[in-house]
């Protein structure tokens, strides 16, 4: 199958002809690693709102793995997904398991010559393109929380200013250190 994607371009509109993708669904032939999870970390409202602290609070236990999981989101969920009202259930089509997506994942790495196609953006400055972390003088829609997500130490734009970041001592913005930037994949894009 074919089709046409369209690209605003400053010159005017520009029409790119997309390539065939080959369509195929084959995660059981794929060989899965077989890796630990990561940790995954609960802090409590207290500990969340020191960003630096909680972070050298369980550096040890995460440390071991070079990346683990913080999940502080019990009140956003209350908040964000509390419109699930408007979704009609028969709309929603049942997804694949993770297995499954990673399976598939894995069989087409494997087999470099089997054809697929998938779309992927990166580096797009969210000082342009805008994020879900909020800034004071953002043109954004700013969440109900107000300032809190604002000033928040976990708000990417504010974790390299924060008094006991590494990243403090740094001066000038230094794109993907201290500007957060925006990457867009389609499923089995890599990175």
């Amino acid at each position: 199958m074919s089709g046409v994607a369209k690209h605003h371009d400053r010159g005017g509109m520009v029409t790119t002809v997309v390539t065939v993708v080959t369509a195929r669904w084959k995660p059981q032939d794929a060989h899965k690693l077989v890796l630990d999870n990561a940790p995954v970390f609960y802090p409590t409202e207290e500990e969340f709102k020191d960003t630096i602290k909680y972070i050298a609070t369980i550096r040890q236990s995460a440390e071991q793995y070079g990346i683990s999981r913080i999940t502080y989101a019990d009140e956003f969920k209350r908040q964000y997904f509390s419109r699930s009202a408007e979704f009609v259930l028969g709309s929603c089509q049942q997804e694949p398991s993770i297995d499954d997506i990673e399976g598939e994942y894995w069989w087409i790495v494997e087999r470099p010559t089997e054809e697929i196609e998938v779309l992927y953006g990166a580096d797009f400055d969210t000082r342009v393109f805008s994020s879900d972390f909020p800034k004071e003088l953002s043109s954004t829609k700013v969440s109900t929380l107000g300032d809190q997500y604002m000033s928040s130490g976990w708000n990417l734009n504010n974790f390299p200013g924060l008094p006991s970041s590494v990243l403090s001592f740094e001066s000038g913005d230094i794109y993907d250190v201290l500007v957060p930037w925006l990457y867009v994949g389609m499923c089995f894009s890599s990175f």
